[in-house]
């Protein structure tokens, strides 16, 4: 878990974690917005992250897919996996592989196939 100084931010870290479980088991797709921030700023705990982005693929939320790209350079290779997981849930096609814990310059590459691979798909 992640140790927090209050328990205010235990709350809050509940509350997150709980719209993202309800919005990803009843597929809420007006959720998104919220999912999105909670994803982004999600109080220094990675399995809150984690659920965040699992609700954002089950509900669709393609607005997420600039996010998990944008993670694909995150210096935490379980991050950086996590965005790659999340990113390819939304396509019935994989894109180009991804290896979240290659040295830095192959990744580059990975991710430089990745955003053309999409582009081309938009």
């Amino acid at each position: 878990g992640t140790r927090y100084p209050a328990v205010d931010d235990y709350v809050k870290w509940h509350t997150h974690w709980g719209r993202a479980i309800q919005a990803g088991e009843s597929i809420n797709k007006g959720m998104g917005g919220d999912l999105m921030n909670d994803y982004k700023d999600n109080l220094g705990s990675v399995e809150l992250k984690r659920k965040a982005a699992w609700a954002l693929t089950r509900i669709g939320e393609k607005r997420a897919l600039a996010i998990f790209l944008g993670d694909l350079g995150n210096e935490s290779s379980e991050i950086r996996h996590l965005a790659y997981v999340s990113f390819k849930g939304f396509f019935v096609n994989s894109p180009p592989d991804f290896i979240a814990t290659a040295p830095k310059k192959t990744r580059a590459r990975q991710v430089a196939a990745i955003k053309l691979w999409y582009a081309e798909r938009k």
